[in-house]
This record gives C-alpha cells, sequence and structure tokens, in this order.
C-alpha cells in the first residue's frame, strides 16, 4: 500500500507540460477585377485561413511552412488541406508581421494564387475545366492572426499546484497514520 501511495503522489507531483496554441493566420482578398470566362464574377475574392502550430518566425523570406490544416476559397470553390495541395510561403518582419506571401493552392481542376512578395501583388484564380480565369491585381488582402487553443492561465497552475499539494499532504498523514 506505501509503495502504491509513494507511486501515486510522485506521479501529481509532476509538472504539467506547457500547452502551446495554434496560430491561426487569416487572409481576406479584394474582390476580383478582371474576368474571363463564365466561372467567376466581381463578387468572388480569395479568402481563407492557415492553421500553424507556432506562430510563424520573425524576419522570413518567402520561407515554406507546413501547416496544421488550411482552408482557402476562390469565391465557387473550397480547397483545404483533405482536397487540395497546397505551397504555402510567407515573408515576415521583426515582429513576425505577414509582410509578404506566396501561395499557390490546387486540386484536380482548379488553381488559386495570391502573391504579395516585390513587384507581384496579384490574387488569381484558374478553373481548368472551363478556361475560366480571374485576377485582382496590385492590391494586396489583409492578413490577421488569431490563437485558438487556449494556454492556461497562472491563476490555473497556482490551483493545481494547491491541489497536488493538498493531496501530498492527505497521502502523508494516511501513510503515518
Amino acid at each position: 500500500m506505501r509503495l502504491k501511495s509513494l507511486l501515486l503522489s510522485s506521479a501529481l507531483l509532476v509538472p504539467p507540460l506547457p500547452a502551446v496554441a495554434d496560430t491561426v493566420y487569416t487572409y481576406t482578398g479584394n474582390n476580383f477585377t478582371l474576368l474571363d470566362g463564365p466561372s467567376y464574377s466581381t463578387s468572388d475574392k480569395i479568402s481563407g485561413s492557415v492553421d500553424l502550430a507556432t506562430p510563424l518566425e520573425t524576419n522570413l523570406y518567402v520561407d515554406p511552412v507546413t501547416p496544421v490544416s488550411f482552408s482557402f476559397s476562390d469565391g465557387s470553390h473550397l480547397f483545404s488541406d483533405e482536397n487540395s495541395t497546397a505551397f504555402l510561403g510567407f515573408s515576415t518582419d521583426a515582429s513576425g508581421k505577414i509582410i509578404g506571401w506566396d501561395l499557390a493552392i490546387y486540386d484536380s481542376s482548379l488553381v488559386i494564387f495570391t502573391e504579395n512578395v516585390g513587384q507581384y501583388v496579384f490574387d488569381s484564380a484558374y478553373n481548368l475545366a472551363t478556361g475560366s480565369d480571374a485576377f485582382n491585381f496590385n492590391e494586396p488582402g489583409l492578413w490577421t492572426v488569431s490563437n485558438t487553443s487556449p494556454v492556461p492561465e497562472p491563476s490555473g497552475f497556482a490551483l493545481l499546484a494547491t491541489g497536488v499539494l493538498g493531496m501530498a499532504g492527505v497521502l502523508r498523514r494516511r501513510m503515518f497514520a
């Protein structure tokens, strides 16, 4: 019984692993301004999000990232990590803010691009089945960032520590009783 109590109390004293919050980067593009074919309209645009396990590093230059997941739309089709392939490259400033990007996402019949690197600033969509395409030049969209997994607050750790100390006291009393 003493060995069991000792093992239980030592297991309770192991500190919890630090929680890591996923970081979601959301892109909102501007409406397409040039159209060729029936698949798109001027109310369509590229928008979507990239979920990363950690925030983007600082001072990147079109560095590729591997997302936890992604989901983008061209206004008529949804591209995701479940049905599409993607190249996602980002440039960041000294604070980690996205200042440039090069994204290419495609499936068997559709391709979308959004790029803001140097002189190339555009959003575009191609429907390979119909031959339609749509563009927006020199009007980059906007990236926003948010955390999706709440990281425990210090008060939560204090509450956990209080519970562990209380449990250790109960076990100690039982062992010496």
